[in-house]
Formats: C-alpha cells, structure tokens, sequence
C-alpha cells in the first residue's frame, strides 16, 4: 500500500522536470532570437594611410549584434564617408534612416579621409565614426606614414610598434576604450615611458623619469601621453597633455598629479577643491600651495606614521572614484579605525576640526554593553567624559566649564580651564588637564581615567572593558 504513493510521487516529478526543461528550451528560443537579451562587446581597428593631402581612414567595428540596427553618428570633419559591408556594398538599413545601419555578421565598416592640415603641428579630435548606445572596448589604431618621413605621431594610448620602412613610416597602438586624440608633428620627437599609463615627449628635453618620480609612481586608471611643444598650445584632449617646454619639472610634477587626483573626484565645489593640492602634496611629501592643505597636513602628519602615509597614497591610487566620505574610509581603514576628518573639513573657510579616530569595538562598563565610543587623538586613548561616568553610574551636572559627577559615595568636581579636581572636598593637582575638548566634545584620556576612578580597563579584539568598583565607606 506504502508503494503506490512513492510512485505516483515519482511520477509527478517526473512530469514536472520535463515541462520546466521545455519552458526553459522556449525561453532560451526567445533570448536568442532577440537582440535585446544578446551582449555585444564591441572592438575597433582603424587603419590610417596618409595620401597627399588627405588622410584615408578605414574603421572596422567588430563583437556588434549581428543583424541589429545601429544608428550612427558622423562628425562634419569626414567626407567621402561611406559605409560598407563584406561585400563592398553600402550597408543596408531597415528604414530609410541613413544614419542607422546593419551590422550584418555583428561588424561594420567605414571608410572616409580627412584632409590633412598645413601646419607644422596639429591634434584630431572627434575623429572617427562612433556608434551610438554603444562603447567601445578596445581599439587599434594603424597609421601608415608615406608622405612626410620623419615627422611623429602620438595617440592617447599606449605605442605597441613602431617600424621605419624603406617606403613608409609604420606606427601601431592599441588601448582601452574608444578613439583617442591624435597628435601629429612635423619633426622627431624623443619619447620616455615613465610607467604603462603615462610618457612624455619633446625635441629637445632635458626632463627625465628622475625628475617625475612621484608622478611616475601612480597607478594610472587611463593612459596619457603627455608633450612638451610650442607648436600648439598648452592643452588636454583624450588621453593626450599638451605642456609648454618651459615649464619647470616640479611645475608639470604637480599639474600631472591635480590632472589624476582631479579625475577621480565626480563633483568639487569651489570650496573643496583644497582638497586636490593636498593630496598632490601627500603624494610628492612636498609642502602644499593652499593654507588649508598646510592645516590639514599638519593635522594628520601628527596622527600617522611614515609608513602609514605610504599605505594612504597607495589606497587613494588604487581607489578609482573618490569623495571625502571614501577619504575618510580609506584613513580609517588604514588605521582600523573609524574617521569623519575629510568629511567634517571639506569647506576649505570652516575652522579646523582635529582628526580623531573612532573605536568600533563595544565599550563594556561594569558587565554592561554601554553607547559609549572610544576616540584616539594622536597618540591618546580618550573617553567622552560625561557619557562614560554615567555607565559608571554617577550623576553629572555641568555649569559653564566645570562639571559635577557624584554617586552615593563620592563627590567629584572637574574644571576645563584648571589642572586640578577635587574628590570629596579634597583638591588633587594634575600636570595636566584631566579633560580636554576635541570637536566640541570634552573627553577624559584614560591615563587620567584610571588613576582617578581606580578603574580596570581589558581590551580585547571585539570590545574594551571598564571595571570601575565604587568606594565602599
């Protein structure tokens, strides 16, 4: 009798599986059949043959939806543009929409020129076709030079070759993201590779690698070519830096720093764009150029090592966006800690606010989880005073700068402006304030702490303990 309902259960699964494999055969049917759910990962290679006065350029975009139809957008610099497919004939379209073609085999390709300037120096920019609600992933850039031997081009993107034929000048570059500035220049330039994401060329200069280390040092999230020319002038495009000659290395030292920490910030007001000359200053360990960069540095050189400023930099480097809430995560991160030191001093007029950093671990108090946060200021351990002396079970009552904390046993009486307390009527003289305000906050420090109240402290990874035992008469 047992058996009947186990096979009728495995019957009924049975059946089940099947119709969920077909549903899912039949969904997947769809998905294939539309474009929409399909990825593309689009690729281009563009091949450039100076021809007189012109440049010949042909694009091909590769990894499109095949057969989708994708509208095109043409920059009024080329001409003879024209779109074909394998087979040497215009592109087709689904409508009457030139500027939307399909990518027949997921490719498409262009051809066009572009009518090369009289001048002894010139930058392309928006230079090629570029297809629209698509990005591109990776492009080769193929530049075939018969026409003026001996001049140079630069790409905001890394050179992978470079060959002085019998007939022709052959460069090659391949980065990635979409098309790069082009820059072109009628004599040789000397080039120096500083790291993979960033060279610097001119003819003549006397600035070498040594002169940049700190620039050289950072880990580019693009690449940039940066040149030292008067043929054009002073300028940023697309992965290209135009810079006079005459600029000095420590002047193009921090200029290449603000360029990379600039990037990385979405938004800075006016107010907080201190913020760039302090890093760029961390970064070379030079002295900053605004007076609230010099506050700021000041302020955390007394609170971190050497070590850790270097473990700073390297977080910031590694960070692709930043703002000062995730500047004040990567400082506490280095420490362990927990800050709000950036976030707190980001309007470069407001009065500085010391950096403390903020224990997370839970602060027990007498065998009783407590609200109370541990700050650390320099090389200081300090409680909040009035909220700890309350877990600890006194009452506290302030007027003006002195503060009152009794329980049923013990009087105390506390001043901001003076080094002393008093227990019970009896004075007792510090070398130093017991208390002191950081932020707007009075803490006592736990040298004090101890001492004063005969408390135990016990730390351990995941809390800190206070034992205090009232006085017993």
């Amino acid at each position: 009798m047992k058996k009947k309902p186990m096979i009728l259960l495995f019957i009924l699964l049975a059946v089940t599986s099947c119709l969920l494999l077909r549903q899912w055969r039949s969904y997947s049917g769809v998905l294939e059949e539309n474009s929409e759910y399909k990825f593309e990962h689009p690729k281009q290679r563009i091949t450039i043959e100076t021809a007189g006065k012109e440049m010949q350029i042909t694009q091909t975009v590769t990894g499109l939806i095949k057969d989708k139809n994708y509208q095109i957008i043409r920059p009024d610099s080329l001409f003879r543009w024209q779109c074909i497919d394998d087979d040497g004939e215009n592109c087709k379209s689904y409508n009457v929409d030139s500027s939307k073609v399909i990518a027949e085999n997921g490719e498409l390709n262009f051809t066009y020129v572009i009518p090369i300037p009289e001048q002894p120096a010139y930058i392309l920019t928006d230079w090629t076709t570029r297809i629209k609600d698509s990005s591109i992933m990776e492009t080769t850039i193929d530049i075939v030079e018969k026409e003026r031997r001996g001049s140079t081009w630069v790409a905001g993107m890394p050179q992978t070759g470079y060959e002085k034929l019998s007939l022709i000048d052959f460069y090659s570059f391949k980065g990635k993201g979409d098309t790069p500035s082009l820059y072109w220049q009628s004599d040789t330039l000397e080039k120096k590779v500083l790291n993979e994401g960033l060279s610097i060329q001119g003819n003549p200069f006397s600035i070498g690698k040594h002169d940049l280390q700190s620039a050289a040092s950072l880990e580019q999230d693009e690449y940039l070519a940066v040149i030292f020319t008067d043929a054009v002038k002073p300028a940023e495009y697309q992965g290209i830096k135009i810079i006079s000659p005459a600029s000095s290395a420590e002047d193009i030292e921090r200029e290449l720093i603000n360029d990379y920490f600039m990037k990385k910030f979405t938004k800075l007001s006016n107010q907080e764009k201190w913020i760039i000359d302090f890093l760029t200053s961390l970064t070379r360990e030079k002295a900053p150029a605004a007076m609230k960069s010099e506050i700021m540095m000041a302020e955390l050189s007394q609170s971190i090592t050497n070590e850790e400023r270097n473990t700073f930099v390297h977080a910031l480097q590694k960070t692709k966006r930043l703002d000062f809430t995730i500047l004040d995560h990567l400082l506490g991160d280095m420490k362990g800690l927990k800050t709000s030191f950036f976030s707190i001093n980001k309007d470069e007029n407001s009065e500085l606010t010391p950096l403390l950093f903020m224990d997370l671990r839970k602060v027990i108090i007498n065998d009783k989880v407590t609200d109370v946060t541990i700050a650390y200021r320099q090389d200081k351990i300090l409680f909040p005073f009035v909220d700890t002396l309350k877990a600890m079970g006194f009452r506290v009552d302030t007027e003006e700068s002195t503060f009152y904390a009794s329980n049923k046993t013990d009087q105390f009486t506390f001043f901001l402006a003076q080094p002393i307390f008093t227990r019970n009527g009896t004075d007792f003289g510090l070398l130093e304030n017991p208390l002191q305000v950081e932020g707007g906050q009075v803490y006592i420090g736990i040298e004090a702490l101890q001492p004063i109240f005969h408390a135990e402290i016990i730390e351990n990874p995941e809390s800190i303990q206070l034992n205090y035992a009232k006085n017993e008469k």
